[in-house]
């Protein structure tokens, strides 16, 4: 499993060396709920991380079921979105992990929208603030599900690439073009097929 995702982590590499090589902001996503975005995001983070001339920021911003916050055991504490609604400081809210140069940033709670709250500038000026902060920083956003909230589309238009994670065998083809219809010609998008079990007929 491993080595799948160095090889994920290679290609994704490469493809920010060619295109914004100073900006490299990640999200993961998928089309449906159950596609494993989250165990995506949170193992391309790990495999960035082992890279030594990197640092990992793991952002939550699956704001209706924050998976990876609950995972990391951050709830109820300050986040993503007290940063952008309350003006917190990223210092505040970033959580170091018992892995060399990944940090997490959990999701946060707000009165306003998050849809809104995501669309705002200030979220260009959260992301200036981390790339500040951090040394060769690769930003990893771990979104809703497109076709199942607005906060996606919001999030995925920080990313300078996007990863569409497919569930193998399952996922629809409607819902993967419908999702990539939603992110727009502009976005530079790369697919990831998940949970996929080799058999005979592959070939």
């Amino acid at each position: 499993l491993a080595d799948e995702f160095r090889l994920a982590k290679r290609a994704l590499l490469r493809r920010f060396q060619r295109t914004h090589p100073r900006r490299r902001v990640l999200a993961i996503t998928s089309a449906l709920a159950g596609e494993g975005k989250s165990f995506s995001s949170l193992h391309v983070s790990l495999s960035l991380a082992l890279e030594r001339d990197v640092t990992v920021l793991l952002v939550d911003a699956d704001t209706p079921h924050p998976t990876l916050t609950r995972a990391f055991g951050c709830e109820g504490t300050p986040g993503l979105l007290d940063c952008l609604e309350r003006g917190l400081h990223l210092e505040d809210a970033v959580r170091a992990t018992s892995v060399d140069r990944l940090w997490f940033l959990p999701t946060g709670s707000a009165e306003q929208g998050a849809s809104e709250l995501l669309s705002s500038p200030q979220s260009a000026t959260l992301l200036e603030a981390a790339q500040a902060r951090f040394r060769n920083l690769v930003v990893v956003i771990d979104t809703a599900p497109l076709l199942l909230t607005v906060e996606a589309r919001a999030a995925a238009d920080l990313a300078t690439q996007t990863l569409l994670v497919v569930h193998a065998g399952s996922t629809p083809e409607a819902a993967i073009l419908q999702a990539l219809d939603g992110l727009g010609e502009e976005q530079d998008v790369q697919l990831l097929l998940n949970r996929h079990r080799p058999t005979p007929l592959d070939g």
